[in-house]
């Protein structure tokens, strides 16, 4: 058998275009389905028109991840080389409580008939994977399930962070977690040599705490610089691929807050790069995720107070050992989020209601 880095990183087999809506759940962490808006019947596999119906208007909705094991296989050939790699492999049928029939990939001592919970994720190549656990157990993704995930315990990091209190508590949870070795860094730092041994490399693009601070970011320059040096880096490294790149970027990079704009732009720039860079690593088996958080310094407009470091921290090592693409740190960022997702428009308008903001434009910082 080939070692692990003598084969391909990402599963051969990439799903169609009807299948964006449980890619795009699936990286939040979230399980839905394709509701019917004609008949509301929940399908699955997806699909451009109704099974029942015919009709083509559908709707991804949040389903009940529920279900029983109707049955289990342990495959021990494939044809793609990502999983032969990796045999045997242990899949099943879940029929779920909302009524479809999902395929899954299943723990390995779960027998069938047994009620169980899906975990929605995503592969190395960012594609949906389901992971069926033992209803009411913890849910973790032990063994061969933990390829989805980039947990990590034994891993090398790099931590790119500006910030004292975040920097110490990303560090701390970090060694708490078994990570085998951190190197922290400056933002603005470029070392080629701990970048190529990073097996995940955190960002912090957070502003600083400043809350007299309303003009322009730095935060783009700075993470452009450093991902030119990266990939490179990346691109020589040898052995396993890298698992990850982790981007902590504050609400303003989806919601512009009326009176912190300049700051907004930085970190809309900055999320925006990442998401261009996801297509491209997920072919590498990279996976690219951003944990968004509430910033200091804006509490009125936010409706809520900034992400402490340590939950910060601790939101930082779940998404990663989830393999998710996309969180919130704190209970205001997550509530923003889901307006966000919920209707854009509507959420840039309740943004700011709260706050009392200077009607003059941001000095730039050079003319103070």
């Amino acid at each position: 058998m080939k070692p692990l880095s003598a084969v391909p990183s990402v599963p051969a087999f990439a799903p169609g275009a009807d299948t964006l809506g449980l890619a795009a759940a699936c990286a939040r962490g979230e399980f839905q389905l394709q509701h019917c808006e004609a008949c509301s019947h929940a399908q699955y596999p997806p699909r451009a028109a109704c099974q029942r119906c015919l009709a083509t208007s559908l709707r991804w909705r949040p389903a009940r991840a529920a279900g029983r094991l109707l049955s289990a296989s342990w495959l021990h050939h494939s044809q793609d080389p990502h999983y032969r790699a990796r045999l045997p492999w242990r899949i099943g049928l879940v029929a779920l409580d909302d009524g479809p029939v999902m395929l899954a990939h299943v723990q390995a001592d779960i027998e069938a008939g047994a009620a169980v919970r899906l975990h929605p994720g995503l592969d190395r190549a960012g594609h949906p994977a389901l992971v069926a656990t033992q209803a009411g157990g913890a849910g973790a993704r032990e063994g061969k399930l933990a390829l989805f995930g980039n947990a990590v315990g034994g891993r090398r990091i790099a931590l790119f962070s500006a910030d004292a209190a975040r920097r110490e508590a990303l560090l701390a949870a970090l060694t708490q977690a078994g990570a085998a070795a951190v190197a922290c860094l400056a933002p603005a730092a470029v070392d080629t040599r701990a970048m190529a041994e990073a097996d995940i490399v955190i960002h912090d693009a957070l502003p600083t705490d400043d809350t007299e601070d309303r003009g322009d970011g730095d935060a783009y320059p700075t993470l452009r610089a450093h991902l030119q040096a990266l990939l490179p880096a990346w691109r020589q490294r040898g052995g396993e691929p890298p698992l990850a790149w982790l981007g902590l970027f504050s609400l303003d990079a989806l919601l512009a807050a009326p009176g912190w704009p300049l700051r907004a732009a930085d970190q809309a720039a900055c999320r925006a790069l990442c998401q261009a860079l996801r297509p491209r690593l997920a072919a590498q088996g990279i996976r690219v995720a951003e944990l968004i958080a509430t910033p200091a310094g804006a509490e009125a407009c936010w409706e809520s107070p900034a992400a402490r470091p340590a939950a910060l921290a601790g939101a930082a090592i779940a998404l990663l050992a989830a393999g998710l693409e996309s969180a919130a740190a704190d209970a205001g960022a997550q509530r923003w989020l889901q307006r966000w997702l919920a209707d854009p428009a509507l959420a840039q308008r309740q943004c700011g209601q709260q706050e009392d903001f200077p009607p003059d434009w941001p000095e730039p910082r050079a003319a103070r």
